[in-house]
């Protein structure tokens, strides 16, 4: 009977297996389209062998591991990728909205503005008596500021949205943060009853991967199953343990501790980079075309009064008191209130002199009308402004598309290794299938064996 209860012993085990083994193959069927599912193993081997009288015979099969399928390189090649691919796009898209502010070639846009400004002096020049004429200029001047009082607030509207982009990015960081954390610690406790926390794992490189597209990380596995987070040579998770991020006064990135984080890319990086960068100099840019529409109009439109009357068509100052910029240009009051009170002539001279209209329209050629370096005419200071732009956003999106596609190639092979491929677990299936049947046969001729032993009459 002995010899059939080890029997018995195999044939149980090999129930156990199959059924253990049929039971991650349907987990691996059920989960094949969850993103972040790692294709889940499981390890048998022969169980150890019995010594006896007769020779040594095997005891059945065990269970010693149900593992994931991952490589720790190939994630960390896809999250190398990942943030800059991120970042790239959503610096494009920033740009893009800087684009949409000049909306340029536009009948409507700064360029066609101050074409139809400088042109309607030149009408005024021709009949410098005309009312009408006197009207469209005023007209024309007063659309001139407006839109460049219009450029400001979207650009402000634009650097006040991606302030708020980055607060929320940075709270995004210390969730995530704080959730690799709790998880790290779910899954030292399965590890060291022995368990195989793979689905935690799971959510864990899910969140790492999140993570990486805000910024740029680097990870590390500690000793009992956890994991280390750094982002800019800042550990901001170690085990259970978190840093917060925060956004600082002067549009820096600090740590809790008071560490700054430096050279950040991903999505955070891009947004402070054009917060810093790019937004300053498209506000400061047209900061210096208005003012030196401002003044150089002005200069020449000095001219035109009488000894000891000054004058101006634009309002020479902000209403703080400072140089005049593209949010506070506006017409002088004389100018706004009454479009008669425009002047053509030098000093007063006379209705028919237009010597001050000449000037002021013959600007819109001047090389040298925005001071440089490089000096610069009007339209190829904007044209400057807007190319700059341009070139920008079209640098960012080529390198959009190569990030990205280094993302995708990444990911491919990852998957390659870690994803689901539902024909080879209906192949699995089918063998595990087979292998169980035969293991229940192997039960089922015991139970005939022992059957038979037992029915053996005993000798009179």
């Amino acid at each position: 009977m002995s010899s059939l209860s080890a029997l018995s012993n195999i044939g149980q085990s090999a129930l156990m297996a199959q059924e253990a083994a049929m039971q991650v193959t349907g987990q691996n069927i059920a989960n094949a389209q969850t993103p972040g599912y790692s294709r889940q193993t499981i390890a048998l081997q022969a169980s150890t062998p019995e010594n006896t009288p007769n020779g040594v015979f095997g005891t059945g099969v065990s269970i010693t591991a149900i593992s994931r399928d991952r490589d720790a390189l190939l994630d960390q090649q896809y999250r190398t990728q990942s943030a800059p691919a991120s970042g790239f796009q959503e610096r494009s898209t920033l740009l893009g909205q800087i684009q949409d502010v000049y909306g340029e070639p536009s009948t409507t846009g700064l360029a066609n503005t101050m074409d139809n400004f400088f042109n309607s002096w030149s009408e005024l020049a021709s009949n410098p008596a005309d009312a009408s004429a006197k009207a469209v200029v005023q007209q024309a001047g007063a659309q001139l500021a407006s839109t460049f009082n219009t450029y400001v607030t979207q650009l402000s509207n634009i650097a006040a949205n991606t302030r708020t982009g980055i607060s929320n990015s940075i709270a995004q960081v210390n969730t995530v943060a704080s959730q690799i954390a709790a998880v790290n610690q779910q899954i030292v406790a399965a590890s060291s009853s022995g368990a195989s926390p793979n689905d935690l794992m799971d959510q864990r490189d899910t969140m790492l991967d999140q993570l990486s597209q805000l910024v740029p990380i680097s990870v590390s596995s500690n000793k009992d199953g956890s994991d280390q987070v750094n982002i800019g040579g800042i550990q901001i998770v170690n085990g259970t343990a978190t840093q917060s991020l925060a956004l600082s006064a002067s549009l820096t990135i600090t740590t809790s501790t008071g560490d700054a984080l430096r050279s950040l890319g991903g999505q955070i990086g891009a947004m402070l980079a054009v917060l810093n960068t790019d937004l300053p100099a498209a506000q400061s840019g047209l900061d210096t075309l208005a003012a030196s529409i401002v003044s150089t109009v002005n200069a020449e439109y000095a001219n035109g009064a009488p000894a000891g009357a000054p004058i101006e068509f634009f309002a020479g100052t902000s209403p703080k008191g400072t140089s005049p910029t593209a949010q506070s240009m506006c017409l002088s009051g004389t100018v706004a209130a009454d479009s008669s009170a425009i002047v053509t002539s030098r000093n007063g001279s006379g209705a028919g002199d237009n010597t001050v209209a000449l000037a002021i329209a013959a600007l819109q050629t001047s090389s040298t009308a925005v001071a440089g370096p490089p000096s610069n005419s009007f339209s190829g200071a904007y044209s400057s402004l807007v190319t700059t732009v341009a070139n920008a956003k079209n640098a960012s999106d080529s390198s959009t598309t190569v990030y990205q596609a280094l993302q995708q190639q990444a990911d491919t092979q990852r998957q390659s290794v870690s994803g689901v491929n539902t024909d080879e677990e209906l192949t699995q299936m089918i063998q595990l299938q087979q292998s169980y049947v035969a293991a229940s046969k192997l039960i089922q001729t015991i139970q005939a064996m022992s059957t038979a032993l037992l029915s053996i009459a005993p000798a009179s």
